[in-house]
């Protein structure tokens, strides 16, 4: 009986919550948010480098640690800092829609009521 459940457990269709936790987290983070934090700070190291040696006369690192290197420890961290945020705006957009599926049917059963 348990072997039966376990073999079952993963065939469940995907939950709501499921659905938009896979969104959330594929779709908007390593789609748009990753890439766009790590664009910009390779953009803003590659001022950088070629503003500060030549303007300011100031020694920068080599290429390698100011396009490879700098991006990806300044944008890894971000990603654990974004996860609850979205996690709330996740759980106050089902709220919202919970509130609205629960208003539309108030309204229509103190309709029914009335006629």
């Amino acid at each position: 009986m348990v072997d039966l459940a376990l073999k079952h457990f993963l065939r469940r269709p995907p939950t709501f919550y499921n659905k938009e936790r896979h969104t959330i987290v594929t779709r908007i983070i390593e789609c748009i948010v990753l890439p766009l934090a790590i664009m910009s700070f390779v953009a803003l190291c590659l001022v950088r480098m070629f503003y500060l040696p030549h303007w300011l006369a100031i020694r920068v690192a080599p290429w390698a640690d100011i396009i490879l290197l700098q991006p990806m420890t300044n944008t890894f961290p971000l990603i654990p800092v974004s996860l609850p945020l979205l996690w709330i705006l996740l759980n106050c957009v089902g709220n919202a829609k919970l509130w609205e599926m629960l208003d539309m049917w108030d309204d229509s059963a103190t309709v029914s009521i009335m006629f």
